[in-house]
Parts: C-alpha cells; sequence; structure tokens
C-alpha cells in the first residue's frame, strides 16, 4: 500500500519549477552559526518579496555531527527540504552552535529553542503557520530536537526581546537515529565514548558519569516526566528506526542502535498510559528504516506529517500543486488530497474569489471559493488518499488561480490553496 501511496503521490508534470531558496538570521546577534536557510514550494514564498499571505507548514531539518553545514550567502536545498515542498511544507535547515569543550547539547538545544521562537515571531514574513511547525532531528540533531521539544519551554513574556515571546516547542517532532536511553550504552570505550563525553559530560567523561546522571539526562526520561519541564502536553512524535538489531541494554555500542528505537516506543506508550492521553498514541508514527533507501524513508516521514496536518486541521489536507505547464502544448496537474475517509468522493473546484456559502447538509462548514468551478471528483482510497488531474492550456502561464477540496457526503473540508500557473522551461 505504501508503495502505491508514493507512487500516486509523485507529481505528474511537464517540468517542474524551481522551489524558492532564501537564507535568514536567527541569532539575537548575527553569526554563522544562526544563519538558515529557508526551502518554498514552488510558486510560494516569504511576503517580503512580495509572495501573497499565506500559512504554510513549516519542517525543521536538524544536522547529525557536531558540524555546520549552511554556508552564509549560498542558501542550499536538502535531501529532506526538497521532497517537503512537494507536500507544500516549507524547508528549514539552520545552522546551531557546535559544542566545544567545556559545553554540552545545550549550547545547540538553547539555539535551537530560539530559532523555532524566531520563525513563530517572524510567521507572517515568512508566510509559515506558527501553530504547524515540525522539528526533525537525526543522530545528534535529534538529542537537539528531543530536548527542545521535551524539556523546558523558553518562552518568556517578561522580555524585552519579542522572539522570546513566543513558545519554543515545536508542534510536532520528528526523532531519527538518535541515542534515547543512555545508560544502555555498553561500559567498553568506543569509538562514541569522546563524542557521549562532548556532547552529555563535559566536566567528566561518559564513562566515569552515574546511573542517576545517564538517566536524567536521557530523552526517555523527559518524555515519560513532563511534570518535571512544566510540559502540559507532548507533540505528536514519528519515531524513526531499524528496528531489527541484537542489541540489550547494557551492551550497546552504536549511537544508532535500533533498540533506542524500541526504548522510545515503550516510552510513549508508558507517556500515554500515566496520562490516559489515547490520542497522544494514536498519533504517534514508527517508521522502520533499516531497509530503506533515503528517498523512501524521507517519504514516508513526510507522508506521516501530511497525515497529522489533514487530521488535525479540518479533516482534508490539499497538497499544493506543482504541475507546471508547456507554454507550446499545454500541461497536466495533478491535485492531491490526504486524510479523507476511505471511499468517500472528494471534489475539486477551482477559482479566483475567496468565500462562499454554507455547504448543505454540513452545519458550520462553507465553501471556500466564491466563483468556484467543478475540476473534477476522485474517491478515496484505503490509505485517504483521493487525487485527479487535469489539463491547463498554455495561455494561462501566470495567471493565480485558488484550489479547494470538499467531501460533503462525510463533511470534510480542505484547507485553501493558492496557486500560480508556471510555464514550463523547455528541455532538451
Amino acid at each position: 500500500m505504501l508503495s502505491s501511496l508514493i507512487l500516486a503521490l509523485a507529481p505528474q508534470i511537464a517540468v517542474a519549477p524551481q522551489p524558492l531558496l532564501v537564507q535568514g538570521d536567527y541569532g539575537a546577534q548575527p553569526s554563522v552559526d544562526t544563519v538558515f536557510d529557508v526551502i518554498y514550494p514552488p510558486g510560494k514564498g516569504p511576503s517580503s518579496l512580495g509572495h501573497a499571505p499565506e500559512q504554510l507548514p513549516v519542517m525543521i531539518s536538524l544536522r547529525g555531527g557536531n558540524n555546520n553545514t549552511v554556508v552564509p550567502g549560498a542558501p542550499a536545498i536538502g535531501s529532506i527540504s526538497v521532497q517537503a515542498v512537494t507536500y507544500g511544507i516549507v524547508g528549514v535547515e539552520p545552522n546551531f552552535p557546535t559544542v566545544g569543550q567545556g559545553q554540552d547539547y545545550s549550547v545547540s538545544s538553547d539555539a535551537v529553542a530560539r530559532l523555532v521562537q524566531y520563525l513563530r515571531a517572524n510567521a507572517q514574513e515568512y508566510n509559515i503557520d506558527p501553530g504547524k511547525v515540525f522539528l526533525l532531528g537525526r543522530s545528534f540533531g535529534q538529542i537537539v530536537c528531543l530536548a527542545v521539544a521535551l524539556k523546558d519551554d523558553h518562552q518568556d513574556l517578561a522580555s524585552s526581546d519579542p522572539v522570546e515571546w513566543e513558545s519554543s516547542r515545536p508542534d510536532y517532532v520528528v526523532a531519527r537515529q538518535g541515542p534515547t536511553a543512555l545508560h544502555c550504552f555498553s561500559s567498553n570505550t568506543t569509538g562514541w565514548h569522546s563524542s557521549m563525553s562532548l556532547f552529555f559530560f563535559p566536566a567528566s567523561d561518559f564513562k566515569s558519569s552515574t546511573l542517576e546522571q545517564k538517566i536524567s539526562e536521557s530523552s526517555v526520561w523527559w518524555l515519560t516526566n513532563p511534570h518535571l519541564f512544566g510540559r502540559v502536553s507532548t507533540p505528536p512524535m514519528c519515531l524513526v528506526y531499524k528496528y531489527a538489531h541484537g542489541d540489550t541494554c547494557g551492551s550497546v555500542k552504536d549511537v544508532h542502535s535500533g533498540l533506542f528505537g524500541d526504548i522510545l516506543t515503550e516510552a510513549t506508550e508508558d507517556l500515554a498510559r500515566a496520562t490516559g492521553d489515547a490520542d497522544f498514541l494514536a498519533r504517534r508514527g514508527r517508521i522502520d528504516n533499516g531497509a530503506q533507501n533515503e528517498t523512501v524513508t524521507i517519504t514516508r516521514i513526510l507522508l506521516w506529517a501530511a497525515q497529522r496536518l489533514a487530521d488535525d486541521f479540518g479533516g482534508l489536507l490539499l497538497v499544493p500543486p506543482l504541475g507546471t505547464l508547456d507554454t507550446v502544448a499545454g500541461g497536466t496537474i495533478k491535485l492531491n488530497v490526504l486524510g479523507a475517509t476511505p471511499g468517500s468522493t472528494v471534489s475539486f473546484y477551482r477559482g479566483t474569489v475567496p468565500g462562499g456559502g454554507r455547504v448543505t447538509g454540513c452545519p458550520g462548514l462553507q465553501e471556500q471559493i466564491g466563483n468556484a468551478v467543478l475540476l473534477g471528483q476522485g474517491v478515496a482510497d484505503s490509505a485517504g488518499l483521493a487525487s485527479i488531474s487535469f489539463f491547463v492550456p498554455p495561455g494561462q502561464a501566470g495567471s493565480a488561480v485558488l484550489f479547494h477540496a470538499l467531501a460533503a457526503g462525510t463533511c470534510e473540508s480542505s484547507n485553501l490553496v493558492l496557486h500560480t500557473y508556471v510555464a514550463a522551461v523547455a528541455t532538451e
């Protein structure tokens, strides 16, 4: 089912328009350590560059390792963001301070917390939704990610800096291949020992740290003790690990061990039982990337993200189209909706004027396009995906259009998408 869903979501276009890349700095004092790249879906961009006001979801991708990759003055697009934009999600790839001698991971997590606050404080300028912030971390980036998501909120309403008025907690978390239970490492000194000492226990070393110290610096402890960090709710989590392994607690030597995924999975279940929050568990994702290539793993992550957005915001997620048109022969655009009730009929509409009347038989639900034209209908499959394709004449290049999807039979409505038809660039 997943492979067919991935195939169905693949853009069917003449020539894909290019994402827009911009660069910013989230530091109170600008620095190479606080530069970040922003990658927009084709046709989208910040309001400061004249793009229409929108509220797009954003996914912040935190690097692994202890070195930065974003080059000031040369924005680039990474493997996660290049796929994220196909789901209408803005990608953010930041630098954050590396951990030096006498420091620990908090020098990085404090900076990333400010990045989340900065994006929310400047959401209007960047055309992002401050309530749809995904934070993804891999390896060391996962340590940072979970510290920001699960430990103390950096919000300070008494601060003179408006950025600090915002919450630093993300709305969604993707934890990918990082250590979650430090006490499960082997006591033998191996290649990971020095980095663990640097990241967690710079005043001593990892091997000589106590069991209590290792437990208190483990993300499973942060997760299962929300009261210690003033956390009244925990963001939905997607756990990405190689789940086939032979490791046991106390003998782990691989910082990316699949055992850490098992432990984190059990911790989410413990938290749900302790709090009675069954919804938290229902919104959890669990992805085995052991036998998958990078592209498939990222696609699975983004499918989880899209499903969360669909379920949490209105029932349907209309993915902004990446279809373009060929200025000579015309082209085809494909519209995809996620989160529909399987078997329901989804109607796709196009227009230019926001607004519209109430939907018959659905109290409180309104149409979102005033001069709507029906483009076609699709039946949602077992995964909740419905799609249509339609031809766009060459002469419409440059014109803006609104898209909306509605499943009247189940009273489900999608987000409103603004799209500009782009003339395709001929290829040789």
